[in-house]
């Protein structure tokens, strides 16, 4: 039985050498790196979760199953999609085309004495929350709703 036939083996051409899909999995893991510095968690680093998983993203706050990679902390129970640690820090949306909105991890300091509104779907912002924002206009959006609205247009 010829070995290119087995969708589980990989050969070079003469057959000089051959290895199976789960070590060649494995060397691709071991020569890339796996743990990242986040500056959404700069006191520990990412670990690379290459599985589905279910979990509560801390960026965006959805609570589901992802087919897509994500990102764990080593030491503490903070998780991210993959997708939303590769979010741009900064961005002119569509619907605020006055200046480029800034991403980011938390409400700042300077706009927690008042209770702050998403202006998609004027839902409250968490203090802790990932949120775009526009210093210049005070104009505030939830990460994951600016992120959706970004997609559909």
């Amino acid at each position: 039985m010829c070995m290119k036939q087995m969708p589980w083996i990989y050969c070079s051409p003469g057959f000089v050498f051959c290895v199976c899909l789960k070590c060649a999995m494995f060397q691709v893991d071991y020569f890339i790196s796996r743990k990242i510095k986040h500056q959404s968690h700069t006191q520990h680093q990412l670990a690379l979760i290459q599985r589905p998983s279910s979990f509560k993203c801390d960026a965006c706050n959805a609570e589901d199953s992802i087919k897509d990679m994500s990102y764990k902390c080593v030491d503490c129970p903070f998780w991210i999609h993959k997708s939303c640690a590769d979010a741009p820090t900064s961005f002119l949306f569509h619907f605020h085309k006055k200046h480029p909105l800034m991403l980011s991890f938390s409400l700042p300091q300077i706009h927690h004495k008042f209770a702050q509104h998403c202006r998609l779907c004027n839902g409250k912002l968490g203090e802790l929350n990932w949120l775009y924002y526009c210093s210049k206009c005070r104009y505030f959006a939830h990460f994951q709703c600016a992120r959706s609205r970004q997609m559909l247009r």
